[in-house]
């Protein structure tokens, strides 16, 4: 499952026409922790699709449900999938995007995983699905940190380039990621590779979160992206940086009701399953082994890929999970 020679790529790139692509089916994940943003979100995105009726949204809201019916889309739309479950008995962001793809998805074509604070740029789904065939890759998965906005006065941040970078672990031994920004003018022309995932943005074929590489629900919340892409990419799956922008985020949280985030619940609760996470995520990235029977719960289920290596991503990427080092150009986010 390695990247395509340049026949089959020149295949793939030509294998739609644009009317093919328009009526090409998306699913959207949105995991929402008591999120007032949500309608806006949802709205936001209806409205700037181009072909809105090949859109699919599946919502997992995690609400009190007294107090939180701002929380709740309240348009008529039938490709519009809410399930519901008590803020109290919620149990994590990656279990939650688990469930959305696990009970919601369906037949698809593409899944995109998106947060639920979120403002989308015009005709973003065709946008997406044209940088998508861009790539040239079948195995192709698009992801990356976007801009900002801010939901108290709706304004937006400048259009750039992100990329992630490193150049160094945490104590909790996970390299520690800074998106890098440059001008917008300067992205490239075709999608360059990357070795990470922002779990607010992440693109693919659907068959992925589905069966492939299926989200891992013991990751309570720290850990989620690294151990992802490392997943997806010995699975064989190609990380790429978008080169177009569809989307902004709000990073801010001061008007969104969801900064009581899941540690002012139970901070007891939230710091031992957090620490569960980091056994876990240790594990999977084999910076330090653990044999917790909880943290290692149905691990087989949720392991890295057989089809590349851990040692495959380190000579590619520069990151050393057994030595806890890193290389130049993952100081620099440029990989050839």
């Amino acid at each position: 499952m390695n990247n395509m020679d340049n026949d089959k790529k020149i295949e793939f790139k030509d294998k739609y026409t644009q009317e093919e692509i328009s009526k090409q089916t998306i699913f959207i994940s949105i995991a929402s922790y008591r999120d007032n943003q949500l309608p806006k979100t949802i709205q936001s995105l209806l409205d700037n699709a181009e072909y809105p009726e090949r859109i699919t949204i599946g919502v997992l809201h995690q609400i009190d449900y007294e107090n939180d019916v701002d929380c709740i889309y309240k348009g008529d739309n039938k490709n519009i999938k809410q399930h519901m479950v008590d803020f109290r008995s919620a149990l994590g962001v990656c279990w939650a995007r688990n469930y959305i793809f696990t009970n919601i998805l369906e037949d698809e074509l593409f899944a995109f995983q998106i947060d639920s604070h979120i403002r989308f740029e015009e005709n973003w789904d065709t946008t997406l699905l044209n940088m998508y065939y861009s790539a040239n890759d079948e195995l192709a998965v698009f992801s990356h940190y976007p801009m900002s906005y801010n939901s108290e006065d709706e304004v937006k941040d400048e259009k750039s380039y992100t990329k992630f970078t490193s150049d160094s672990f945490s104590s909790d031994n996970i390299h520690i990621i800074k998106p890098l920004s440059t001008p917008y003018e300067d992205a490239p022309e075709h999608p360059e590779q990357t070795y990470h995932v922002g779990g607010g943005y992440i693109f693919g074929n659907s068959k992925i979160f589905k069966y492939d590489v299926q989200y891992d629900p013991y990751i309570y919340f720290t850990g989620e992206e690294h151990t992802y892409a490392l997943r997806l990419w010995t699975s064989g799956y190609n990380i790429y940086l978008p080169n177009k922008h569809i989307l902004w985020h709000d990073y801010v949280n001061k008007n969104r009701k969801s900064s009581k985030k899941f540690s002012f619940n139970d901070d007891k609760l939230w710091v031992k399953k957090n620490d569960l996470s980091y056994k876990r995520c240790n594990h999977i990235l084999r910076t330090k082994l653990t044999d917790d029977a909880k943290a290692l719960e149905n691990i087989h289920l949720y392991g890295l890929g057989i089809v590349r290596t851990i040692f495959d991503y380190q000579d590619k990427f520069g990151i050393n999970f057994f030595t806890k080092t890193l290389e130049e150009k993952t100081n620099h986010g440029k990989f050839d």
